[in-house]
Order: C-alpha cells, then sequence, then structure tokens
C-alpha cells in the first residue's frame, strides 16, 4: 500500500488512537516518507494499519 502525504498533527492523531503517547514532533510540515515508514516499523504497525487509524 502506497503512503499518503501525512503532516505530523496527523501521525499523532493516529498513533494516540494505537495507544502511543508522543512525546514531541514538528506537526507544520509534511513527513517524509521514508521517515513515517520508520515509525510505523517502530510502533508495529503495518501500512494499512497505520491508514486505517488515520
Amino acid at each position: 500500500m502506497k503512503l499518503p502525504v501525512v503532516y505530523g498533527r496527523e501521525v499523532i492523531k493516529a498513533l494516540s488512537k494505537a495507544g502511543f503517547y508522543v512525546a514531541t514532533v514538528h506537526a507544520k510540515k509534511p513527513v517524509k516518507r521514508t521517515l513515517l515508514r520508520k515509525i510505523i516499523k517502530d510502533a508495529g504497525l503495518t501500512v494499512e494499519e497505520f491508514c486505517r487509524l488515520l
């Protein structure tokens, strides 16, 4: 599944729904896809699961 273009605040919202606590993030710029894939992997989610949380 192709990663969507998302902003930091959207990543925070999705990870919060998954039960994560987010300490710091820059929410004004889109998150680069390479970084987003790393965040998703580190959270133990699949791209599909993350997209459903959006």
